[in-house]
């Protein structure tokens, strides 16, 4: 399923200096593979229940656990890779 994932920096209320560390996140999270990106941004973006996600993906609800847990293993990954730097 194909979904909106355009993510808007402004919905979120930060400062200036969280507002860049928000932007960068935009683009990590826009760079993960789409199912990954699905449950991010309706689990965090969205603010859907777990079960919610299962519902409008298709998906079995251990299928979002699985899939959230490997979507931010792979965003820590990218952000301590760029840390390294």
């Amino acid at each position: 399923m194909k979904l909106e994932t355009r993510i808007d920096c402004d919905i979120i209320k930060v400062n200036q200096p969280d507002m860049l560390l928000a932007s960068r996140l935009k683009k990590k999270i826009a760079g993960l593979k789409e199912e990954y990106r699905d449950v991010i941004v309706l689990r965090y973006y969205q603010e859907l229940k777990y079960e919610q996600i299962a519902r409008i993906l298709g998906i079995p609800l251990s299928t979002v656990k699985i899939r959230l847990f490997r979507a931010k293993n792979e965003l820590k990954k990218v952000f301590d890779k760029d840390e390294m730097r």
